[in-house]
């Protein structure tokens, strides 16, 4: 094969992707994250929007890498801890992954980073929107974000 096909073949097509060839499976295709420092206060029960999402579009039968941080503060009023808060990555209204919350701690100050991180099977082409959402699972507040520090969703596409 002559180097111009060689080099043919590494190069996108006129959508932007990558041939199929090029890419053998497993290849990091390309990695979109969306970051945001305004913080959010949960006080009610129910699950809300803390304001990270993303949206990738990818190859017919690529895999999405899912890895998120997100930083969560509880003063210990009304039972809460930040161990009683739980993170969800929805696609719409569907909700596909959570973090099992670590119980109760109550009346301590405390503050953590809850990773959550996951692999979507393969999917057909086109564009994903994902958004992140917690809740509290017992009383008191939630800081999310607060004093402007950093909550990441990273979104990685795997070829097939």
């Amino acid at each position: 094969m002559s180097n111009a096909r060689n080099l043919a073949r590494l190069l996108p097509n006129a959508s932007g992707q990558l041939p199929d060839a090029a890419m053998s499976s497993g290849s990091v295709i390309q990695v979109v994250t969306a970051q945001n420092t305004n913080a959010v206060t949960i006080s009610a029960d129910g699950v809300i929007d803390i304001g990270i999402s993303a949206s990738i579009t990818i190859q017919q039968g690529s895999r999405i890498l899912v890895d998120c941080v997100v930083p969560v503060y509880s003063d210990g009023s009304g039972g809460g801890s930040w161990a009683a808060t739980q993170v969800f990555l929805y696609e719409g209204a569907t909700m596909l992954i959570q973090t099992e919350h670590a119980g109760t701690v109550t009346n301590e100050a405390q503050s953590v980073q809850i990773p959550l991180n996951g692999e979507l099977t393969a999917r057909n082409a086109g564009t994903y929107t994902f958004a992140l959402k917690a809740c509290r699972t017992i009383g008191g507040s939630r800081y999310i974000k607060r004093d402007n520090r950093l909550g990441v969703m990273k979104l990685t596409e795997i070829a097939a």
